[in-house]
């Protein structure tokens, strides 16, 4: 009896051991971990940060990169498929991409935990200021096996930017307000630029001077009052999807007449800026410092 017992058991087992061997065979033909890329191509990487896709493709790495946020920019007559955000990440997508690192920014636990599972490896890449530049377009360099392109983007942003501390040494200090956003037509609900900006450290090494430097935030809401009391002598309005031109300049100056008694405003020193790249902490911000400089050399001799 025991026998006719354990047989047909036996039989079970082995029937589903098959099943869960042919699982494991066909998820891991679905969702492939170890074999993502070809060890003879270059890495596949999945890029949700639009500072880390600014990164990559100016290390000439942009072989690598197999797609990119909704966000991230990309440079003229290149596509690469969008993933989505931080917000409504397209799973499906990224998966399909088969992508061996997930670039991210902060925590995004959520993306993180969704890359652990199908064995992509997530990554997270910060910047906040240069110094966080250098240190993650080297660490990029060594994960993706691009040393060599990575030192050569730090020797020239290094390069550029000790062009532009060298040519701040000629320039007086001004005093600037930086604004990145305020209601059109009106001084209303204006976000200014704090110390902990990289916007800030850039108009430092330029010759500027940020009036909220002191702000440890890196944005914050300016009030009226606050702009009253610091008196700014240049003011830089970073704009980011609004087209340039006269009637921009003009609206600039109808804006601020309500300020009339303002340093910037009396010696018509207000400057609009377009670059949908402003806000993003990539290479893009030794561009950001030069605009400044040049911007700062225009007004010269300085203010008073």
């Amino acid at each position: 009896m025991n026998r006719r017992f354990i047989s047909p058991f036996c039989v079970l087992i082995c029937v589903v051991a098959l099943g869960a061997c042919l699982l494991t065979w066909w998820l891991d033909r679905l969702l492939p971990k170890s074999s993502i890329h070809s060890p003879s191509g270059p890495s596949r990487v999945v890029s949700i940060a639009p500072h880390v896709t600014a990164i990559l493709f100016a290390m000439d790495a942009g072989d690598c990169v197999a797609g990119v946020s909704d966000y991230c920019l990309l440079p003229p007559n290149v596509n690469r498929p969008r993933c989505g955000g931080v917000v409504n990440p397209n799973f499906e997508r990224i998966i399909a991409l088969r992508p061996q690192w997930l670039f991210l920014m902060g925590e995004m636990d959520r993306l993180r935990r969704f890359a652990m599972a199908r064995g992509i490896e997530p990554e997270a890449i910060n910047v906040q200021r240069y110094a966080d530049l250098v240190r993650e377009t080297r660490r990029m360099g060594r994960r993706l096996h691009r040393e060599a392109t990575a030192e050569k983007l730090i020797r020239q942003m290094e390069s550029r930017l000790e062009t532009v501390r060298r040519n701040a040494r000629d320039l007086p200090t001004c005093r600037t307000l930086l604004l990145i956003e305020r209601e059109n037509g009106s001084l209303r609900h204006m976000i200014a630029v704090g110390g902990a900006s990289f916007l800030s450290e850039m108009l430092e090494l330029a010759g500027g001077q940020n009036i909220f430097q002191d702000n440890k935030q890196a944005y914050f809401q300016l009030s009226r009052e606050s702009l009253l009391v610091a008196r700014p002598d240049i003011i830089f309005e970073l704009r980011f999807h609004q087209a340039t031109g006269d009637d921009l300049k003009k609206q600039l100056r109808e804006d601020w007449q309500a300020e009339p008694s303002l340093p910037a405003v009396k010696n018509h020193r207000l400057v609009a800026g377009v670059n949908p790249a402003f806000t993003i902490p990539g290479p893009g911000m030794i561009d950001t410092a030069e605009w400044f400089q040049k911007t700062l050399k225009d007004f010269f001799p300085p203010c008073p």
